[in-house]
């Protein structure tokens, strides 16, 4: 007998050197690939906050300046009111407006007469038939009211 040679009789099969399938080498690099994209992620995420956090703080910073404008404005008006009203013109009209007169003169109320609210009636429209209703009340006209029409 022959002795085979060794080399001749080893059978590959669907395993890799280290004796693992090629599926599991393709699970692999698709793990490291999921775990580089998030390191990437993670440090984008990192590197990004305080760029996100300045944007956020603008916005805020800008409404709270609006407000402080609007407020600003309001109580220049309100300041004005009140140098009008601390006049001798702002006292009297502000006293007449509260139903006073100078000594002297006659208070006249003119009462205005109560104007009655007008009512609308409507008329609601007649509810147009369809073709079929029409059809069918003519048919019935004709199949029970031949003869007499009252």
């Amino acid at each position: 007998m022959k002795k085979q040679n060794r080399v001749n009789t080893i059978r590959f099969n669907r395993k890799s050197i280290l004796g693992r399938s090629k599926a599991f080498h393709g699970l692999v690099w698709v793990l490291a690939i999921c775990g580089v994209l998030t390191c990437t992620y993670m440090v984008l995420a990192k590197a990004t906050r305080p760029y996100v956090i300045s944007y956020a703080e603008s916005q805020d910073m800008t409404s709270i300046k609006q407000q402080k404008e609007a407020a600003e404005a309001e109580n220049r008006r309100l300041k004005l009111e009140k140098d009008y009203l601390l006049t001798s013109k702002g006292k009297e009209a502000e006293a007449r407006k509260l139903g006073w007169v100078k000594p002297g003169e006659v208070a006249v109320v003119v009462q205005q007469p109560e104007k009655p609210v007008p009512v609308l009636e409507y008329e609601k429209p007649p509810v147009p038939k369809s073709k079929w209703q029409l059809l069918s009340e003519k048919a019935m006209r004709t199949l029970f009211f031949r003869g007499d029409k009252k």
